[in-house]
């Protein structure tokens, strides 16, 4: 309860601060602290020190995160290819849709290449960012989320 008191900021305080600490990223301002880039010397912690002094090299929260972390592995993996299938299926349905409107209904073509092509791409790339396969299934996946977007604009 001490360490949670501690670490929360009061209104006051927050107004007190410097600008640059009101609006740092919170992982990237940790690992500047000492950098050349925030001003400072580049300076090495001593082996087996945390930034809270603990023995281990980790404060004890980061270290019970990770023991945990391990026993979710499985369903965050889960997650993560439910959620890049789910956005590639939003995509390709977006895709048939502006095919749809723009080919039949406004008789623009190349509008529609264009928006196909785009969201073609951006399904590929989630597939690329989300998902760790080989180049070369990265290759049949560009050819399968290209080809639905392709067969409408040519039909």
């Amino acid at each position: 309860r001490t360490q949670l008191d501690a670490a929360v900021t009061r209104a006051t305080e927050f107004e007190r601060r410097d600008v640059r600490e009101m609006w740092r990223v919170p992982v990237i301002g940790s690992r500047l602290a000492g950098s050349r880039l925030a001003g400072g010397s580049v300076t090495a912690r001593p082996a087996g020190r945390s930034a809270s002094g603990g023995p281990g090299g980790l404060p004890e929260h980061v270290q019970t995160f990770r023991s945990k972390a391990k026993e979710w592995q499985g369903y965050d993996a889960y997650a993560r290819i439910s959620m890049a299938m789910g956005i590639n299926q939003l995509l390709q349905a977006v895709s048939s849709f502006a095919a749809r409107v723009l080919i039949s209904e406004e008789r623009a073509t190349w509008p529609a290449v264009a928006v196909l092509t785009l969201l073609g791409t951006c399904s590929w790339l989630v597939l690329r960012l989300d998902l760790d396969i080989s180049p070369g299934m990265l290759r049949v996946a560009a050819v399968l989320v290209m080809c639905p977007p392709v067969l409408i604009s040519l039909g």
